[in-house]
């Protein structure tokens, strides 16, 4: 949902800029156009790749669309842009997932990778995902497991098939109405 990042990795096309991406976020009409696509036909929806999804500011929004569409949503971020209130309102989204890019175990082999970001930050992240999913009440199928729920959980996939055996009319494949 981003072709944004505040950070500057080596490795990144966004990042580094060698491309001159625009700078943008996905549209609204966009996502409701990606959205009514996919949301019979797919399982998962990754929010990221090469750009930082949480400086979108409809990204809580795009999840619990997803989240009420069935679909297993995952996150992939830097955590600089995590706040309290963003981790809150992820969470209450129904997020299934988040990765949090750390790599170092120092803010020294942090940085070597993720140039101009905080390692500490990400710490904080962690902490802010723990204290909202912690704040908020259970609810059977909400997202973040133990702060996060194995995304092959077999009981899902399985709930997932009949769904779309349902909606297909078939008890023989969930890919019946993929074409």
């Amino acid at each position: 949902p981003s072709a944004v990042c505040q950070l500057h990795c080596p490795a990144c096309p966004v990042g580094r800029s060698p491309l001159r991406l625009p700078h943008e976020f996905m549209p609204r009409d966009l996502w409701e156009r990606v959205l009514a696509q996919i949301k019979d036909s797919a399982f998962v929806i990754q929010f990221y790749f090469q750009g930082e999804p949480l400086l979108n500011k409809d990204l809580p929004q795009m999840i619990k669309e997803a989240h009420e569409a069935g679909l297993y949503t995952i996150v992939s971020t830097n955590a600089q842009a995590m706040t309290p209130e963003l981790a809150k309102a992820l969470v209450a989204a129904g997020l299934d997932r988040i990765i949090i890019s750390m790599d170092g175990l120092t803010q020294e082999s942090y940085s070597a990778y993720r140039v101009g970001g905080s390692l500490d930050q990400c710490k904080k992240a962690l902490r802010w995902l723990r204290e909202a999913k912690d704040s908020l009440p259970f609810r059977e199928g909400s997202g973040l497991g133990s702060l996060i729920r194995p995304m092959a959980s077999r009981t899902w996939y399985a709930a997932r098939r009949r769904s779309f055996q349902k909606r297909a009319g078939s008890a023989s494949s969930p890919n019946a109405r993929i074409r």
